[in-house]
Order: structure tokens, then sequence, then C-alpha cells
């Protein structure tokens, strides 16, 4: 949910007139088993990623130009296959050569990981401007939360981190449990994300981003304050990976 929206809001439309996105953003899903994106865009499954993957395809520029779908919004999608592959039929190499072509060609790029540690996310880790992590402050997550963070800062030591609070509504005090879990992660939350099953819903339902369908629901405000957030923090790099 997250990853769709979040990339939807980085295309920075020009006005709500004009649709042109200001932004060329991709959005890869590389959760290869269980990827939704395309539910999501409304988009037609794909046997792109299967073919790499079943072929040990190293994606180039053509290939990687012929697999992206772009929806109607303007955002360039590459989804998970349809066909079910096995997480270690994918290479680093594939996946290197997919992250320097995508970031050569568009103003952003949003990976969403697969919640599997796989040897092939590296490529994304160590070249990632942010990496965006979504949790609630209960302590499984806070702890699954660290252990992910500690995992890729090891890929990427300098990997920059921000940590996004779902469904709770920014407190106008935060308390103890917020501050404790905070403090687990030497992290400030500085985004939240309220529980809105209504947009949430209307969106997956109509496979439409929250700005269309929800434009003015507390989720997609939210979003957009993520996304301005984000893109503030990496003004300063003229190609960004998140």
């Amino acid at each position: 949910t997250v990853a769709v929206h979040l990339a939807d809001h980085l295309q920075s439309r020009k006005s709500r007139v004009r649709k042109d996105p200001g932004n060329s953003v991709a959005l890869v899903d590389l959760d290869l088993q269980f990827g939704t994106v395309g539910d999501f865009v409304d988009v037609p499954p794909q046997h792109a990623m299967y073919q790499m993957a079943a072929g040990g395809l190293i994606p180039d520029a053509a290939w990687v130009d012929q697999s992206l779908t772009e929806t109607e919004g303007g955002l360039n999608v590459l989804l998970s296959p349809y066909e079910f592959v096995p997480l270690d039929s994918v290479t680093t190499g594939q996946i290197e050569s997919l992250v320097d072509i995508l970031r050569f060609n568009q103003d952003f790029v949003v990976f969403d990981l697969p919640r599997a540690l796989v040897d092939w996310v590296q490529p994304v880790v160590e070249v990632a401007d942010l990496l965006v992590v979504v949790t609630d402050t209960t302590v499984p997550s806070i702890h699954s939360a660290s252990r992910l963070i500690d995992f890729y800062r090891g890929e990427n030591p300098n990997l920059e981190v921000e940590v996004v609070i779902n469904k709770e509504k920014r407190p106008l005090v935060q308390a103890p449990h917020h501050k404790e879990a905070a403090k687990a992660l030497d992290l400030k939350f500085e985004y939240w994300l309220p529980n809105d099953p209504k947009a949430a819903r209307t969106a997956i339902d109509y496979g439409k981003p929250l700005s269309e369908v929800a434009g003015r629901s507390e989720l997609n405000k939210g979003i957009t304050a993520l996304a301005k957030g984000l893109v503030k923090r990496m003004s300063t790099t003229e190609r960004a990976t998140v």
C-alpha cells in the first residue's frame, strides 16, 4: 500500500487540471512470490520477471523498456511474476543490472522488497538513498523492524532509514510506548499513517491511487506528507531509489 501510493505522489503532478507527471517514477515489485502491486494499479499479470528468472536473462535497456507497463496515472511498473518462482531463481547480477538501468532512466525508483532476506536484494540496498520501513508500534513489530534495519545496514552502513508508523494517527503527545519504540530503533517517528480502511479499500477495489479516489482522506494526506518529506530529504540527490 505504501509503496504504490508513495510512488504515485512522487510523480509530483503539476496541477489537478494537468495530470502530467512532473517526475518519472518506476515502481518495481520484488516480492516475487506474493507481490500484489499489479492489483493495486489495475495492471494485468506480467511475465517479464518470470522470463528473466527462468531464462537467466541479464536485463538490458531494451528489455527494461519493453517490460515496464505505464499505468493510466503515469507510473512505470514492473510487476512480480504471475507464475510461481523460487526465490533463489533470481541472481544478484540480474537485479544489479535492473537497478542500474532504472536509476539512469527514472527520476525516482521505488522497490517493494520481499519480507525474505535474500542475497539479491543487496544491489538495491547498496545504492538506495533511503530505506522506508513500515511498522506499527507493538513490541513484536518493533523487534522485527529492528532486525530488518540491522540486516540492511549490514549491507550498507550509510543507509538512511525512515520509519513510517502504520494504522495510527500522529498523537499530539507521544505515549510512553511510542518513546520506547523510537528508542529501541534509535530513530524519530516523523511519519504516521492513520487507520483509514474505507479509503484503503476503495483504492484497492478500483485499482486506483488514493490521490484519485480518496484525495481528501486522512490516509492520502499522510502519504502526501510522507512523499513531500522524503523528496525534501533527498533533494540533494539527482536520482533517487527508495
